[in-house]
């Protein structure tokens, strides 16, 4: 690494929770057929897959899909832990056999604009944040006059995407503020063309790609950081 180059360290997230489809013994019946014994029972499996799909969700949620990878910023970093511990300890109270862990593996991105790590990441925010805004702009224009209650929920989103913003870039900053004001004074369509053509930029240079197991996820109501 040079030296020279300032870093900016943010985290990819990698959590193992124990599967409520463990099996005990498998057995071939022919070419197309197996015969799996499964180590749960049905309602043990239940709970384990409740505990699994609420804490994954609440780790994953604040976090940056980068090419598949899970990113969150260094600030969120002791929520994610709070929150596998306590999922850790949910699993332990259906069996003591059972665990809930996360690992966090650095990732260095530069903090100068020009990097090109930092250039990625970057696209990869955009690309998120305009494909999160125009699904719910698409179903807003169809709409001869947009309700008030849905023009706050999505002033309000804009806030909430700014958790994606994992390397706290100023030009992602004004563009959400950007938006939310234009919302507010009910400017609906030439925002969504605008991110519509914003989007297919990112895709025609191929800065932002999309995963078919990766879909995007809305971060949660409320920042993650230091609540569980």
């Amino acid at each position: 690494m040079n030296p020279a180059i300032e870093m900016r360290r943010l985290y990819i997230v990698r959590t193992a929770f124990s599967s409520e489809n463990q099996r005990t013994s498998t057995e071939t019946i022919d070419d197309q057929t197996e015969k799996v014994t499964l180590r749960w029972p049905p309602v043990t499996r239940k709970a384990i897959g409740s505990v699994r799909n609420a804490y994954r969700h609440r780790i994953l949620a604040p976090c940056l899909n980068f090419y598949g990878l899970s990113i969150v910023r260094d600030t969120d970093r002791e929520s994610v832990f709070q929150l596998a511990e306590k999922a850790d300890q949910e699993m332990k109270a259906i069996s003591p056999e059972l665990s809930a862990t996360v690992r966090l593996i650095p990732l260095y991105v530069e903090q100068e604009a020009q990097g090109e790590v930092y250039q990625q990441v970057l696209a990869a925010i955009q690309g998120r944040i305009y494909t999160e805004l125009l699904e719910r702009l698409r179903s807003l224009a169809r709409l001869e006059e947009v309700p008030k209650v849905s023009r706050t929920a999505l002033i309000k989103l804009c806030d909430r995407l700014k958790v994606w913003n994992v390397v706290d870039d100023p030009n992602i900053e004004k563009t959400l503020e950007d938006i939310k004001l234009q919302i507010a004074n009910d400017i609906f369509r030439p925002v969504m063309l605008d991110l519509e053509r914003d989007l297919a930029d990112l895709k025609s240079r191929g800065a932002y790609l999309e995963f078919d197991d990766a879909p995007p996820t809305t971060p949660p109501t409320t920042p993650p950081a230091g609540a569980v």
